[in-house]
Parts: C-alpha cells; structure tokens; sequence
C-alpha cells in the first residue's frame, strides 16, 4: 500500500502540471516520489525495553529493537526495506515481491495458504510483524510456538500511514531514518496540496488495483489511497460491486 500512495502521489504531480494556472514562465519542479530504501546503518544498539500495543490490542514487548524480523505482508515487507531495516529481516511471505531485495529474503509461505512454520522457527526470529492479511488465528498459532509477533493495522489516512511507518521504526530501532523518510513524505504531499489549491473543478479517474478477473478497482473503502485521491479533487467513477 505504501507503493500505492507513492504512485497515486506521482499521479497527481503529473495531473497539476498539466492543469494548474501558468504563475511564472518558469515551471516548478515538483518531488518525485520514489520508494527508496535509506541508507544501511547500523540499527540502535540501546538495550531500552520496548512496549507497544498492537492491533488486536495485545501488549507486544521487546527487550530491545528487534534485529532478526520476519515479515508476513508485502506493505510489511515494503515498509521494513524503506526505513533501512531490510538487513534485518531473516524471513518474509511468498506475496512479499517488492523491493527488489525482497526476493533475497527467506520465503516462508503464504498467510492465504499456509505459513511455513517449522522455517519460520528455524529462523529464530526475534520478532513476526503480521497485517490484516494474517487471522488472528495464526498469530495465536505462532504465538504458542513462543514466538513475538506484533499485529499492525492497516492504515486509513496519510496520517495513519505515517504512525505506522512510526511503529515499525521503534520496533526495528530505525527511528531517524524513519523521521527523515515521513518528512519527505509530507513535503511532497504538501507540495501537491499547494499546486491543486487554485484548482475549482473536478475530474473523474478509473485507478485499477491489479489485474485479476474481475478487475479490483479503487473505491471509498480503499482507505488513504482514496483520502489521496478526494485530496486531488479528482472523483472516482465506479459501478456497484466494484
């Protein structure tokens, strides 16, 4: 989802040049907005205890920021390579293609099929984040197994995102790169807020989401890639159903 705010972002960039009022002879260069993964740093090595409530509202603690992360979503998987923490993660689910880097990581089954439990606890994870692809039923299942396993809601909003990109940052111990990363972020949605200011009228968009069949397309319960899109003025055309 992280990949999608950031296209849907780029999107609107396009969309205000072409359509914003001419101010000056000279055009604006607007941000690119790419999913790069920060710098490899070292990880914090402070041994403070660490305590979060996650989305099942169970009470998730770490002695210290994990260092060997299993990831059992893509927007996971994508969120723990953009914060600089992909070094950190020892394994991830079959549907996690994206960064590239990905593919270098373990592969530990698919939440939609089975997960690979007996890989899962050879890897020694200090640490699962799972998503609302997961049940709760297979976090409890890994949760008697012995093993940490944080629950991270999907996000709504752009703020919403943000906090998560926060959570992962305290759980991974990458909270300046994580900072940094939500302060270009918000300059670039600023950015785009301040281009389609002068704009009155609206124009109507199709945004496929992949391309199976029947096609999935966005629509209001799409969560902060529509919050992005109503915040372009553009409206969504959409049959029932869909």
């Amino acid at each position: 989802m992280l990949r999608k705010t950031l296209i849907l972002t780029l999107l609107l960039a396009l969309f205000i040049t072409g359509c914003a009022p001419a101010r000056s002879a000279t055009p604006t260069e607007m941000p690119v907005p790419v999913s790069t993964e920060m710098p490899a740093t070292e990880a914090s090595s402070a041994s403070a205890e660490i305590q979060l409530t996650d989305g099942l509202g169970r009470s998730v603690v770490l002695k210290e920021a994990a260092q060997r992360i299993i990831s059992l979503a893509p927007s996971n998987t994508e969120i723990l390579f953009a914060i600089g923490a992909g070094s950190q993660m020892v394994g991830r689910d079959s549907l996690s293609d994206y960064p590239a880097e990905a593919a270098n990581v373990t592969d530990i089954g698919s939440a939609y099929e089975a997960l690979n439990t007996e890989m899962i606890i050879s890897l020694k994870p200090d640490l699962i984040i799972a998503a609302e692809i997961n049940t709760p039923e297979q976090v409890k299942e890994l949760e008697d197994l012995g093993l940490t396993v944080y629950y991270l809601n999907n996000p709504h909003t752009l703020e919403e995102l943000y906090g998560n990109l926060e959570i992962m940052a305290k759980l991974a111990g990458r909270e300046a790169e994580t900072a940094t990363l939500i302060e270009s972020l918000k300059a670039r949605v600023a950015a785009v807020d301040e281009k389609i200011a002068p704009l009155s009228s609206r124009i109507s968009i199709f945004y496929e989401i992949d391309g199976t069949d029947p096609a999935k397309a966005l629509h209001r319960w799409q969560g902060h890639l529509h919050h992005v899109v109503d915040r372009a003025r553009w409206r969504i055309q959409h049959r029932r159903g869909h």
